[in-house]
This record gives C-alpha cells, structure tokens and sequence, in this order.
C-alpha cells in the first residue's frame, strides 16, 4: 500500500496530510494527544481500510512536525481548517472519521456545514464531558522513554512501537511544540468553551449516516455507554463497542475497527 504525503497552501497555514487508497475521499482526524499527527492512521489503513475509500489523514492544527500556529488555538479555526483542506483538495463532500477529539471537530464539522459530510465515523468521540481528560489537564512533556512506554501499552507488535515512537518523537520535538500545547491545554480547559461547544444540542441536528464505535472497556469520560447515548440523539446512527479496547478503538483493536469502519463505508 502506498501512502503519500503532501503539503497543502491555505490562506494561513500550511496543511499536511498522508493519502492512500481509492474511492470515496474520507477525512481521517487524529486526537488530542501532544505527540498525535496523521501517522496514527497508517495502521488502520495498512489493515485494509484504505482498500474501501481514498483516506486522508491530516494533521490537525497544530499537531505534526511542522512549526505551530501563533495565534491561540479555537475551535471555529479548528473546524475551519477542515473546510479548507476540502477545498484544496477539489472536494465538495468527503466522508469523515474522527477520533477522539477528532470526533468532536467531525461532528462539529457536520453540524456547521451539514453538505461537506457524506458519511461520519465518531472513535472513541470526545465532546460529550465538562472536563478536559487528564492528557490535557494533566499535561507534561514526555520523555523519549516515558513516550516508549506509553506506546508500547497500546500497540501490540515491536514494529508498530518503533515506527509510532519515530513518528511521535519528532512531533513532540517540533518547533513551538510544547508552548503551542499549553495554550491548547488551557482553551480545552476552559469551562466557557466546553459549555459552548458540548455536542449535546447538536448531534440531533446532524443528518449524514452515522457509525458511532467505542472501546467497550474505555474509562471516562470516553466510555461505551456516551458513545451509546451519542448514538441514539443522532437521527441516522448505529452503536458499536468492541471488545478488549479501551480508549484508543483504531489501533488497539485495529483489525475490529477496520471490519465494523469499512462496512459501514461499504453500505
């Protein structure tokens, strides 16, 4: 499978994001995670998701190894982003995945501009707590080893460790990487925000065909029964846990995940 990496010109920034595959364009957005950029995809796409759709994944802003935004982090430049990465690409619609907080600005995204999203894919969707999780709230930066260890919890082969650890190692040693982060923290933080942008009031009001998958051993504030009750306030939406994940669905589970993801696409 080959996978291709390219820079996109915006208006303000300039966006990155690995392709592969054919067929129906489908945004794939990572979480929050400090040390996050597309690469967290290539597993879901290695294990035949990118054999059901031309994925896109993309750096959300500000994650990557390229330098960080000056102005502080909002949510209207986050989903906008995606929007102009849309554009970019000649896509008038695409299909959307998102994880985590990557669930959040898919769902946001669908609610805004309900014509740009064919299908959505809400992972393990944040969105839905008062409180930041404890990688925000919490956040120091990693050490190469504490990071090694970190990976090693999640992925179950050497290989997708040492891989994951290069990748990550170098987003988390970017220019403006640290101090971009806590100015992210903080907006995460901020109890006006989280009020604003709760998905509650706006899951009703999405109209794209829904697959809502969660880990069904995840805590919280991401645990199966959210994805449960985020499932059933959206019109056109089926639930699915998978057994044996927790929090991180794409890539602990990642052959569950690519079966449940690629049939619903398929549908």
């Amino acid at each position: 499978m080959q996978v291709t990496e390219r820079f996109i010109e915006l208006d303000t920034y300039r966006a990155r994001v690995l392709e592969a595959g054919e067929g129906t364009p489908t945004l794939c957005l990572h979480g929050v995670n400090f040390t996050n950029s597309a690469e967290l995809w290539l597993q879901p796409m290695r294990a035949g998701l990118a054999r059901k759709a031309r994925l896109i994944a993309i750096d959300n802003l500000g994650w990557g190894p390229g330098p960080r935004p000056e102005w502080d982090p909002n949510f209207s430049f986050f989903v906008d982003h995606l929007r102009q990465v849309q554009d970019a690409l000649g896509y008038q619609q695409t299909n959307v995945i998102g994880h985590s907080f990557g669930g959040w600005l898919a769902s946001l995204l669908a609610y805004e501009s309900p014509e740009r999203v064919g299908k959505l894919v809400l992972s393990d969707s944040g969105g839905m707590s008062p409180v930041a999780p404890d990688n925000v709230s919490q956040f120091e930066p990693p050490t190469r080893e504490s990071l090694k260890k970190y990976l090693e919890g999640i992925y179950s082969e050497p290989a997708d460790v040492a891989e994951q650890l290069e990748y990550q190692w170098r987003n988390a040693t970017s220019p403006q990487a640290v101090d971009y982060f806590r100015r992210m923290s903080r907006t995460l933080q901020d109890p006006v925000v989280r009020r604003h942008y709760h998905l509650a009031r706006r899951l009703p009001k999405i109209k794209a065909a829904t697959l809502v998958i969660f880990g069904a051993d995840a805590p919280a504030p991401f645990t199966a029964e959210v994805g449960r009750r985020m499932a059933a306030t959206i019109p056109d939406a089926r639930f699915v846990a998978i057994a044996g994940a927790g929090h991180l669905t794409p890539y602990q589970k990642t052959q569950e995940y690519v079966r449940e993801v690629a049939a619903f696409l398929a549908d």
